[in-house]
């Protein structure tokens, strides 16, 4: 899914360079999936989730 929000550059050097990097950003770094509806309380239970798995 990440993958596709990068961009790839066509240059066989530079693609390499660019997944080296995404992997150490995916390995480094949280990373969620997020799906909701457009309610605002659907908002406020994301955010609070965020808020509670710092947390831990």
């Amino acid at each position: 899914m990440l993958l596709k929000q990068v961009y790839r550059p066509m240059n066989l050097p530079a693609m390499e360079k660019t997944l080296c990097i995404l992997d150490r950003l995916m390995t480094s770094v949280g990373l969620w999936r997020l799906g909701c509806t457009i309610d605002p309380q659907a908002a406020c239970i994301a955010y609070n989730a965020f808020q509670n798995e710092s947390v831990h």
